[in-house]
């Protein structure tokens, strides 16, 4: 109604009232969804926001107290809020008219305040809808020295101080550097989104303060998909036993290992624990390749900063595994074996040593593949494809034990911790995981006790590092997640059967 009124008024308010309490609200994900599924809602904003986007583009003097840039500012916001969500990011994205605005508003070099957020916003859908690349110079890796940890902090500029408090308790502590933007960027912090996104890919591990204030910026919002995207370690900061953080954020975020102050330990106590989780990364960047971490998901130009990548269709394709053989556990579906031969190691000190990782699942694995795999000639063994291995090594075995092995070489977890389990398949495993994963308290105990095992039993120098049991925690939620999810497939499948010649 205020839209169609000649003066933008409904009642006692403008139109730009209206919006800027949406736009507000729009940060929670379930009031967005709520509002934006009422009939007609979006195709409005879509047709407010070409509408009053050409208006302000015709005038080349806009100003804070134009009411067209008043408009566009909260519709940008809004929209921004918009893009986060799947269903309707590619109805955006198809929109060409939608996209070329947003483009040309993203390299705005206006200094005025509404221009400036709108360029924000413009920058933050542009990210969230694939369209644009923002971390594309090469990697910095002139520090070769595997001590030096590379953190960086990603926080609510509404938790500035909070902020500052933890950076000051780090200082000194960290064998390495440590990124935060008031100290390596100069104000306003928000306007310096490809130096962040830089920080969080040279990074080797992200410290996320999370609060309220975070899950509710879109800015943070945006931090933690890039982190994610890249596969970056995260380590949650919690404030308080009581705050749960919003959906969004653990869907992206659930499985890393937190820590959380005021939660009945001593502040002291929760440091020195967040220090050995940063400082895990030392041990793992002598054992992998760092490109490998920092690899940037698209290849685009290598010398540009900012780079928009053409509207298309993109189809996400997960490998599906037949359900012709009971072989359809969550481990095997995203099994990742690397290529080394499994020995019994009950009698000796086991091989701790992590080689190069076939990052495809193996059903999708090439005879070539295989071959280099298992290391033999195939006048012994000719497997087609990685399916037919799976399926081999089934009829062969008829138990989940080198299943299980696999998966804990896949997620780089040492024969020390696997040999302490006597697992008969992967279900006694599955309920083991979840009922370690049920509590922290339990997560705790379960330390404690694999530590004296492993301790009394090989009398290691380093027996059991926090960093790798953060590491078998961290998989075994996202084993039990997967077997969720794989619990909800139909078993009705059908494909091809593999081919298997042995000769």
């Amino acid at each position: 109604q205020a839209f169609n009124s000649s003066q933008f008024n409904c009642g006692l308010y403008n139109v730009t009232e209206y919006l800027a309490g949406l736009a507000k609200l729009g940060v929670n994900d379930k009031f967005l969804l709520y509002f934006i599924s009422k009939d007609g809602i979006l195709d409005l904003f879509i047709r407010k926001f070409l509408e009053f986007n050409t208006s302000c583009t015709r005038n080349d003097n806009v100003e804070s107290t134009d009411l067209n840039t008043l408009i566009c500012a909260s519709l940008y916001t809004i929209f921004w809020s918009i893009s986060f969500q799947s269903d309707y990011s590619t109805k955006l994205k198809e929109n060409n008219e939608f996209i070329e605005f947003v483009q040309q508003v993203s390299t705005n070099e206006s200094t005025d305040e509404n221009i400036v957020a709108m360029k924000r916003a413009a920058k933050g859908i542009l990210f969230n809808l694939d369209l644009i690349q923002t971390d594309l110079q090469p990697i910095d890796d002139t520090d070769t020295d595997d001590d030096h940890v590379k953190a960086m902090i990603s926080y609510a500029h509404k938790d500035t101080k909070l902020c500052q408090t933890l950076v000051s308790k780090l200082e000194g502590r960290v064998r390495g550097d440590v990124w935060v933007d008031f100290i390596k960027l100069q104000p306003p912090y928000e306007d310096d989104w490809e130096e962040i996104a830089c920080a969080i890919t040279q990074c080797d591990v992200v410290l996320m303060l999370v609060t309220e204030n975070y899950c509710t910026s879109k800015s943070c919002r945006r931090e933690v998909i890039h982190a994610d995207k890249r596969n970056k370690r995260i380590i949650p900061i919690y404030q308080g036993k009581e705050y749960q953080p919003e959906d969004w954020f653990e869907i992206r975020v659930g499985s890393a290992t937190f820590v959380r102050f005021g939660d009945g330990k001593s502040d002291e106590k929760v440091m020195e624990t967040l220090l050995n989780l940063i400082h895990a990364t030392d041990k793992r960047k002598r054992s992998f390749n760092k490109t490998t971490s920092h690899e940037a998901p698209t290849s685009i130009n290598q010398q540009q900063t900012v780079a928009y990548i053409v509207p298309s269709p993109v189809l996400s394709v997960s490998p599906v595994l037949p359900r012709t053989q009971p072989i359809s556990s969550p481990m095997m579906e995203n099994l990742r074996p690397q290529a080394m031969r499994f020995e019994s190691t009950s009698d000796t000190t086991p091989n701790q040593s992590l080689p190069t990782i076939n990052r495809k699942p193996v059903e999708q694995w090439t005879n070539a593949e295989l071959l280099n795999f298992l290391q033999l000639p195939p006048t012994m063994l000719d497997l087609s494809s990685g399916q037919a291995a799976l399926t081999y090594i089934r009829l062969l075995t008829n138990d989940d034990s080198l299943e299980i092995k696999c998966w804990f070489r896949q997620n780089l977890l040492s024969d020390y911790l696997f040999n302490i389990f006597t697992f008969d398949n992967g279900d006694e495993f599955l309920t083991y995981a979840t009922l370690v994963t049920q509590t922290p308290t339990r997560i705790d105990v379960e330390y404690d006790r694999l530590k004296s095992l492993i301790q009394n039993r090989y009398n290691p120098q380093d027996p059991f590092a926090l960093d790798e049991y953060a590491r078998f925690v961290n998989a075994m939620k996202k084993l039990i997640i997967r077997s969720q999810s794989s619990s909800s497939i139909s078993s009705h499948t059908t494909e091809e059967p593999a081919q298997c010649t042995i000769s």
